[in-house]
C-alpha cells in the first residue's frame, strides 16, 4: 500500500460476489480483503492527499449495467474505508469506470479476466477551499 500511495496509483482485486457490490465476507469478518481495506485506510489517513477510488468490471453483460456495477463497487469500497477511518469521508471520491480500461478483455467472467474486475486507487491532491 505504501509503495502504491508513493507512486500515486495502485490496484487491488477484491473478491466481490458475481454481479454484486458486496464482498464475500461480513463487516466483522476477516480475510485478505479486510486486511487490504484496513491498510489502505490507515496509510491514506497518514498522508495529506485524497484518494480517488475507481471501480472496474469485465465486459460481460450490458455496458450500462457494468457502468452502474463499477460505480456501486467503488462506492462500497469508499464506505468500507470510511468505516475504518471516518475522517476519510471528505478525502475520498468513488468513480465507476465500467469496462473502460480492461486489461484482459476476454469476456469470460472467470479467473482469466479477474484483473478486469478490480478497484484502482489514485492518490490525488486535495482541492483547497478558500
Amino acid at each position: 500500500v505504501k509503495l502504491g500511495l508513493d507512486s500515486q496509483r495502485f490496484a487491488v482485486k477484491f473478491s466481490f460476489r458475481t454481479g454484486s457490490a458486496d464482498l464475500g465476507f461480513s463487516s466483522s469478518g476477516g480475510g485478505q480483503d479486510e486486511i487490504w481495506l484496513t491498510q489502505i485506510a490507515k496509510q491514506t489517513a497518514q498522508r495529506d492527499n485524497c484518494l480517488e477510488i475507481l471501480g472496474h468490471v469485465n465486459r460481460v453483460g450490458p455496458e450500462l449495467l457494468n457502468q452502474r456495477l463499477s460505480a456501486r463497487r467503488a462506492e462500497y469500497i469508499k464506505r468500507r474505508l470510511e468505516a475504518v477511518v471516518p475522517a476519510l469521508a471528505s478525502r475520498t471520491i468513488a468513480v465507476g469506470k465500467g469496462s473502460e480500461g480492461n486489461l484482459i478483455g476476454s469476456r469470460t467472467a472467470d479467473a482469466r479476466d479477474a484483473l478486469d474486475r478490480r478497484i484502482e486507487f489514485d492518490a490525488i491532491q486535495c482541492s483547497v477551499s478558500k
